[in-house]
């Protein structure tokens, strides 16, 4: 809703950073945990299934609702309340637990491991979605075809978001990420000719390329730390 009457730069960042940030705390993240929960060996699963639902939304929005921010925000806002209200925890609350923020996780070696992963991860790959449009077109790609790439990816996410998921069920969560986590980066992203008259992304490109492996590391790290650095599945 923020976006709809936005006009100055510093308006979509506290609109997007701030906003966006303090409102996926208080939904979105307790919605993800609330899964665990409720399932054990088939958590990692549970919670693929669940994200599926971001992917279907990306290509929802995008392609069929460009112009209809504010009424995606009103309706987006309802089935907030509406999640927030029908959402049960089986868990009970840690009466030991006192202050707002306990910091004591972050003296466990493996928690602060993965949550410097999932923040490198997400910044790198935020990043490029952001702007893959924009460089779409500098790349001489078409104005429809590059503004249909973002749904065009969440599409292709539905399923990226279930098989792993699978996968760290059947094999483990840990050590699926041993195996799996060098994902191939696109050799040609380094490539790129700088044309006259066109945008260069190679900084860009080049700058999420490394924080992107530096997750990967982190996320070596946390595996090692957790379970043990022996790529064995069974």
């Amino acid at each position: 809703m923020v976006f709809s009457v936005a006009e100055e730069y510093y308006q979509f960042m506290l609109g997007f950073s701030v906003l966006g940030s303090i409102s996926s705390s208080i939904v979105f993240i307790p919605s993800v945990a609330c899964i665990a929960h409720w399932f054990l060996k088939r958590r990692a699963l549970a919670t693929g299934i669940a994200a599926t639902a971001g992917g279907i939304g990306g290509i929802i929005f995008p392609s069929r609702l460009p112009w209809a921010i504010r009424i995606i925000g009103f309706i987006s806002a309802a089935f907030c309340f509406l999640n927030v209200a029908l959402l049960r925890t089986r868990l009970p609350l840690n009466s030991v637990q006192k202050g707002i923020v306990d910091i004591r996780a972050l003296k466990e070696l493996r928690f602060s491991l993965l949550t410097a992963a999932i923040v490198l991860i997400d910044f790198a790959l935020l990043i490029p979605l952001t702007y893959l449009p924009s460089y779409a077109q500098s790349r001489g790609l078409g104005d429809s075809l590059a503004y249909n790439l973002s749904s065009i990816l969440n599409a292709a996410s539905i399923v990226g978001r279930i098989i792993p998921r699978y996968c760290a069920s059947r094999f483990g969560r840990c050590k699926y990420i041993s195996t799996l986590i060098v994902i191939p980066i696109a050799g040609e992203l380094f490539k790129v000719q700088i044309s006259t008259g066109h945008d260069d992304y190679t900084g860009l490109i080049i700058l999420c390329g490394l924080v992107y492996a530096c997750a990967c590391v982190f996320f070596i790290l946390s595996k090692g730390v957790s379970v043990g650095w022996r790529l064995k599945v069974f």
